[in-house]
């Protein structure tokens, strides 16, 4: 008898993932995402953050204009010198805004909040009338503040190197001396750009000394 010969096909080598590299490659993503996610997180709070300080910067800085085209003379030995108390607030003491009521209108930098007589003839202005008025319009604009939560502010005097506002617990101190330089400041917090990862508000603070 002959032989018989058969031929016998090799079976195709087996192509594709198993199921760990799947895995593997599954978390490698997943850990890349989060990184990102993180990445963009802190790069809306940042921007939000600029945001903010640029409009509370122009505020504080038409303020302080203002004050100085306003200022009261006062004599200080041989010498007549500026001094702004009828900006300060009253005891040094801070004032927080309501960012959720209505701004209203602009106020009228020349009118402010005296009375309607005063306002029709622009007589009787005094430089406290348009220190209230000044206030008003820097207020308005401080309502203006975007991604703001909260916010609040003080004019008064301070050290010449103005000491930075501090936080405890949700009270804001500006630790203002009660003398030196007159000061503006202004604290705030911002909305969080991610609710979940943030359980505490991050408080940021701006100020602005006027030259006496």
């Amino acid at each position: 008898m002959k032989p018989v010969s058969a031929r016998i096909r090799a079976l195709p080598r087996q192509q594709g993932a198993t199921l760990i590299e799947v895995m593997v490659s599954v978390f490698l993503l997943t850990f890349g995402v989060l990184g990102l996610m993180a990445a963009q997180i802190r790069s809306v709070s940042s921007i939000s953050e600029a945001e903010s300080r640029s409009t509370i910067a122009q505020a504080a800085e038409n303020l302080a204009e203002a004050m100085q085209a306003n200022p009261q003379i006062v004599k200080s030995g041989t010498r007549a010198v500026r001094n702004y108390t009828h900006y300060l607030n009253a005891g040094n003491t801070a004032k927080e805004l309501d960012l959720n009521a209505d701004p209203g209108q602009i106020p009228n930098p020349l009118w402010g909040t005296w009375d309607a007589p005063a306002k029709e003839t622009q007589s009787g202005i005094t430089k406290e009338n348009l220190a209230a008025s000044h206030i008003a319009l820097f207020e308005y604009m401080l309502r203006q503040t975007p991604n703001a939560q909260t916010l609040s502010y003080v004019v008064c005097t301070d050290n010449p190197v103005p000491s930075e506002p501090t936080v405890n617990g949700t009270t804001v101190n500006f630790n203002c001396s009660n003398r030196g330089s007159t000061v503006i400041k202004v604290a705030w917090t911002n909305r969080p750009a991610d609710a979940k990862s943030q359980t505490e508000p991050v408080y940021y603070s701006y100020q602005l000394q006027l030259a006496e």
